[in-house]
């Protein structure tokens, strides 16, 4: 599974890579938005077909717009998860069970790590906190006052960082390996994997100084981008504690999330086309995923252990939805 914070969006290689063009047989659905507005955003999906995101008026990235609020789609209907008592509410990652964790702003305007669960919002913490990501077994993953945080059985575990300042757990799989990101001595920021309670630098590109990590499967592989000074970010993978870039060379990639298959989902630029698409990493072939009628751009943030793709694709100039890409 995976974790990628929304408002992110914004050398070792494979040699060459295939770019292969949308998926034959591939099928694209808009999820919709709630009742009056205009765009929504998918964010992770459990291998039951549940997803999880947030539906809004206006983007999530326009500065002082907080109108979303939390959603879940489920056999083609979409359910407000409501707030804290703000206006403001966001589903980030939902497991197998259908646990389902986010952020929300409070009455008072604070911003919280919440838990929804059976039909009710629980509040995990105080002060400026978000979750990220939650496994099968109910562990909880994000940040709290800048700092990476394990939600576990009712208790809070700082998880430290790399001598930094601040650092940000983004994902966690079923053995309890957490990924996320930690400034270091000298600023930088570094991919870290945290295990049997210790912190693992993941490094960068050869040349590079900064990566981060968005998920992880549970045979431990581990997705993300480490951006170059040549043209922005590219998508990269560790396995077995060895970075390797798997976005096309000369081209803007992250990757976002990868299943118990090794498949990777994010998005690319592609030659001759405008913006960002939703991508498929697998077995040495990129696919673009495409996007809904006449859109321009799209985001694959998760798949899930079925092959099952969420995101979020333009609709037209000014309207964005959440979709599912199925075979």
């Amino acid at each position: 599974m995976k974790r990628f914070t929304p408002r992110r969006i914004g050398t070792i290689c494979l040699g060459f890579i295939a770019m292969a063009p949308p998926l034959i047989g591939q099928s694209i659905s808009d999820l919709g938005t709630l009742e009056g507005d205009r765009f929504s955003f998918a964010l992770d999906i459990n291998d039951r077909g549940q997803a999880v995101g947030y539906s809004g008026s206006t983007p999530l990235d326009e500065e002082e717009n907080f109108d979303h609020h939390a959603v879940l789609w489920e056999n083609g209907r979409i359910t407000d998860l409501g707030t804290l008592g703000g206006d403001f509410s966001l589903a980030a990652a939902i497991n197998n069970r259908g646990q389902i964790v986010g952020q929300s702003a409070t009455a008072s305007d604070e911003l919280h790590a919440v838990l929804w669960e059976k039909g009710r919002i629980v509040d995990l913490g105080g002060g400026f906190s978000a979750a990220w990501g939650i496994n099968d077994r109910g562990d909880i993953v994000g940040e709290s006052g800048g700092d990476a945080v394990l939600w576990r059985k009712g208790r809070i575990f700082d998880l430290g960082t790399l001598g930094g300042t601040r650092s940000v757990a983004r994902a966690i799989n079923n053995r309890g390996m957490i990924v996320g990101e930690s400034r270091t001595v000298d600023g930088s920021t570094h991919a870290v994997l945290w295990k049997n309670g210790k912190i693992i630098d993941l490094g960068t590109l050869e040349g590079e100084d900064s990566s981060t990590a968005y998920g992880i499967n549970d045979r431990g592989d581990i997705v993300g981008s480490s951006p170059t000074m040549s043209f922005g970010s590219t998508a990269v993978l560790w396995r077995r504690g060895r970075i390797t870039q798997i976005g096309e060379p000369g081209l803007r990639s992250e990757a976002l999330g990868i299943n118990k298959r090794g498949e990777i989902v994010g998005v690319s630029n592609f030659p001759g086309e405008f913006g960002l698409h939703a991508t498929l990493w697998y077995r040495g072939e990129i696919t673009d995923l495409g996007t809904l009628g006449e859109g321009l751009q799209g985001f694959a943030t998760a798949i899930n252990n079925r092959g099952s793709v969420v995101g979020t694709s333009q609709f037209n100039l000014d309207t964005t939805h959440g979709v599912l890409w199925e075979e």
